[in-house]
């Protein structure tokens, strides 16, 4: 039996497209959700920067906090100070090594989240401690804005889904017009066993023509539920497409401040440093209270932690903006629809591994680890800088 159905108002050629559209919206969401994994990977990892940068603060505070109690013991013991400045002076360094403790959790706590992301168990992942923040201003293009809609996986899944709406209207117009299909059946038929005799063959061929008449309006509701789709895809688009310029928005406004924030923190950081030690200074020689010490010191952790704390959030701040702008994805990534993977009508090899498309990497072959992990190769990379 052979059958072929001629494509005259292009019903099979949409259903076609549609699919290959289809297969290029789920390579850019593939890449939406890669990248996504590696923004939140960046973030944690720029968080823990952050923590660690901060626990080398207070480590440093506990330090000098404990030559000020020693000083203001022999202050004591030399009768030049009172009990009111010691208790002062041990309720500092004691609150400070509290904060150390849960700044050292919140690390921990960091740090596993970061090991469920690279796919492996927080019992055997760890990252040594680096205290060093290094705060790279990034370059963005002038033309970044007319160029987004190629960038970012987000927009190019919107718009596919749009295409495939589009492919679904064409696909319910050709409802409405006859079904053409030709068949020709053949075959032999005997009693005995002489089969093969020519004039024992049977052979019937013929053409067919439906036209639906009547269905109450069925037609005409798949064709409106059709344009209805389309409508909605189109507004999602045009949706996301907005998202996505107010996000680099974001990030450039993010940015731009928390650097200038960052700047003047860091000088703040160097007054309040230099404040700390005149007072210092001045208590050894009798010439201050231990209360004006007090608030130097307090004054200069707060200004320190502040600046790491904005510092990181600069940091995270310019993820975000790699992430609004697409994180160095590109349109074309994307499968082109003639090179799609595709199945031959005859082929029996090569169908347990498929082929690469686009963007997305086949799986391992059999007998190997399979790849499951988006965001390991570049946990080195952030290291690294």
């Amino acid at each position: 039996m052979a059958s072929w159905e001629p494509d005259f108002w292009s019903s099979i050629r949409n259903r076609v497209r549609l699919q290959k559209d289809y297969a290029q919206e789920q390579a850019a969401e593939y890449a939406s959700a890669r990248l996504s994994l590696q923004a939140e990977l960046a973030s944690d990892y720029f968080t823990l920067r952050g923590l660690d940068a901060q626990a080398d603060i207070y480590a440093r505070s506990i330090r000098y906090y404990e030559d000020s109690l020693r000083v203001t013991r022999t202050r004591l013991q030399d009768q030049a100070a009172s009990r009111l400045d010691v208790a002062r002076a041990e309720n500092q360094l004691y609150t400070t090594q509290a904060h150390l403790l849960d700044i050292q959790a919140q690390r921990e706590v960091m740090e596993h989240a970061i090991a469920v992301l690279v796919n492996v168990a927080p019992s055997s992942f760890h990252i040594a401690a680096d205290s060093h923040l290094n705060a790279t201003r990034l370059a963005i293009s002038p033309g970044l804005p007319s160029g987004l809609l190629e960038r970012r996986p987000d927009i190019a899944m919107a718009e596919r889904q749009m295409a495939q709406a589009n492919r679904a209207i064409g696909i319910a117009r050709a409802a409405f017009y006859p079904h053409v299909s030709f068949r020709m059946d053949g075959g032999f038929g005997d009693n005995g066993f002489n089969l093969a005799n020519l004039a024992n063959s049977m052979w019937t061929y013929g053409a067919t023509v439906t036209l639906p008449v009547f269905e109450g309006g069925l037609r005409r509701a798949q064709l409106q539920q059709s344009w209805s789709a389309y409508r909605e895809t189109r507004d999602h688009y045009r949706m996301t497409v907005l998202t996505a310029f107010r996000d680099v928005e974001d990030g450039l406004s993010r940015t731009q401040r928390l650097d200038s924030e960052n700047t003047r923190l860091r000088a703040a950081v160097g007054a309040a440093s230099q404040t700390q030690e005149i007072t210092m200074n001045l208590y050894k020689g009798g010439l201050a209270a231990y209360l004006d010490v007090l608030i130097a010191q307090v004054s200069t952790l707060e200004a320190r932690i502040q600046q790491v704390e904005v510092q990181t959030r600069y940091l995270q701040a310019q993820v975000g903006l790699v992430r609004a702008c697409g994180g160095g994805w590109d349109a074309s990534l994307l499968p082109a629809p003639n090179r799609l993977p595709s199945v031959g009508p005859l082929q029996y090899s090569g169908l347990h591994d498929a082929r690469p498309a686009g963007d997305v990497p086949p799986p391992r072959t059999r007998g190997e680890e399979p790849e499951d992990n988006l965001t390991g190769p570049n946990l080195s990379a952030l290291q690294a800088r």
